[in-house]
């Protein structure tokens, strides 16, 4: 599927009304995960409502966009889409690039995108945990990489080989794709996207993420590195309250 460039729209999903509560710094008990601190805030249908944080996200030039209206609401942001922006199933995740377990589910995010085709769209939301040192400029590095058409080559390789995110690794990452270096070398010096990362983080803190991997499928919350069945029994399902094959395509 090609990486979707969309329109400056704000892009908005429907939540699944869920709490979610993980341990502190460690991995958890299925041993799918990684978390961050304390319990997250509870994820409630009030999400997106008058209470929640308003976020508009607009997509610029390389990012593509969807428009599922529904309420309440997650804001997708400034974010990266791979596939038709107008798919009837939106996979938001997010995603930490020094979690092992997020480089684990990979393969099984492989397998969704090749039995459904086009019925989904995958975005991809940035989520550095605090104990992840590399993890932060190793999301700038993708952002940077992007500034050259080069988003999802990094993000793959950044996944690749997780033991070299320190700024060295990150910089022989670029040079094997070849990219300009003296751009993205300036790019990632300057800290040009930090704050598009934070941002990532403050919106997927503010609907309860406080793990990764974490996916909303159509707003219906999957955490962990799941296996393929966990994704297909949510997407079957989304699908046929459609109407929809469920069948490959």
């Amino acid at each position: 599927m090609a990486h979707n460039n969309g329109n400056n729209n704000s892009i908005l999903v429907t939540v699944l009304a869920s709490a979610v509560a993980f341990g502190g710094g460690y991995l958890v008990g299925n041993s799918n995960m990684e978390t961050d601190g304390a319990a997250p805030a509870k994820m409630s249908a009030d999400i997106g409502g008058a209470a929640a944080p308003t976020f508009d996200g607009k997509a610029s030039a390389g990012r593509g966009v969807a428009n599922l209206a529904a309420s309440p609401k997650l804001p997708i942001g400034d974010s990266y889409v791979m596939g038709d922006k107008d798919a009837l199933v939106t996979i938001i995740e997010f995603s930490d690039f020094q979690c092992p377990y997020c480089s684990r589910v990979n393969p099984t995010i492989e397998q969704v995108k090749a039995k459904y085709g086009d019925k989904i769209a995958l975005v991809f939301r940035h989520f550095p945990l605090s104990f992840h040192a590399e993890a932060p400029k190793a999301s700038e590095a993708a952002l940077c990489a992007d500034d050259q058409g080069k988003f999802w080559e990094m993000h793959d390789a950044l996944f690749a080989d997780q033991q070299n995110l320190k700024v060295d690794g990150l910089r022989a990452k670029a040079e094997g794709l070849q990219l300009d270096m003296a751009a993205f070398n300036a790019c990632l010096d300057s800290s040009k996207y930090a704050e598009t990362v934070q941002r990532d983080l403050r919106e997927g803190s503010a609907v309860g993420v406080s793990g990764t991997p974490a996916f909303f499928i159509n707003g219906r919350f999957l955490s962990g590195a799941a296996p393929l069945e966990n994704f297909t029994t949510i997407i079957d399902d989304e699908l046929d309250r459609m109407g929809v094959s469920t069948e490959s395509k």
